[in-house]
């Protein structure tokens, strides 16, 4: 835990920023795991799923990516928009992370499969690229917007998996 990030205006990225005392633990004991799980995830629920219906896996796969890239690409101090080129590529991952989630759940609708979903969906994919234009920039409440983006992005993958199982 790095101890600045006590409040809701610090990035995620900030608690593996390059120079913390915690960065290197927090990117390869927290980001790495993370991205890699979500990929275990999506090869198992594409192996689940009918055929049609995996598309919306590969955009999600950039959501691991995100993490994986995380691990390596840590963020500058205080995440800022523009940095080193390490910070540079931190943020174009993420930026991918958002934009690929927020896609893949407004494209629910587009399968039969997902049909029952698709309203989640919609309203998710929204709500995450609204996430998205809200933390790219400094200010008093950036930390609680990205994690909300996040919260929404696992729960959809959360329930993705559970549909998969009961259908």
């Amino acid at each position: 835990y790095n101890p600045r990030n006590g409040d809701s205006g610090h990035a995620i990225s900030e608690e593996g920023e390059a120079g913390s005392p915690v960065g290197r633990s927090v990117a390869f004991f927290g980001f790495l795991p993370t991205g890699l799980s979500v990929w275990l995830f999506l090869l198992l629920a594409a192996a689940a799923a009918p055929h049609a219906s995996r598309n919306t896996f590969y955009l999600l796969s950039l959501v691991g990516a995100a993490y994986v890239g995380a691990a390596f690409f840590r963020s500058d101090q205080d995440a800022p928009l523009f940095g080193s080129w390490r910070n540079t590529a931190h943020n174009i991952l993420g930026s991918f992370e958002y934009l690929a989630a927020a896609g893949a759940f407004i494209s629910l609708e587009r399968d039969d499969f997902w049909g029952p979903l698709s309203t989640f969906g919609k309203y998710a994919g929204f709500l995450i690229f609204a996430c998205f234009c809200g933390i790219g920039f400094a200010h008093p409440l950036r930390g609680l917007v990205q994690r909300i983006a996040e919260t929404t992005i696992f729960a959809g993958l959360v329930l993705m998996g559970w549909w998969i199982c009961c259908a």
